[in-house]
């Protein structure tokens, strides 16, 4: 969402380089790297979330 918006960041570099001049692994690597920090992100929420509630 932030890519379509004007944000910038990642998003917006795997629609810009990977499906707008049609290079295929510059998307792919800009999702691995888009489901890698939502995991970790959702790792520490979890944890954080276990540590703070009983």
């Amino acid at each position: 969402m932030s890519g379509w918006s004007g944000g910038g960041g990642i998003g917006d570099f795997a629609i810009r380089y990977g499906y707008q001049m049609n290079q295929l692994d510059a998307t792919y690597i800009s999702i691995v790297v888009l489901l890698i920090f939502v995991s970790i992100v959702q790792v520490i929420g979890t944890f954080i979330s276990k540590k703070t509630t009983h």
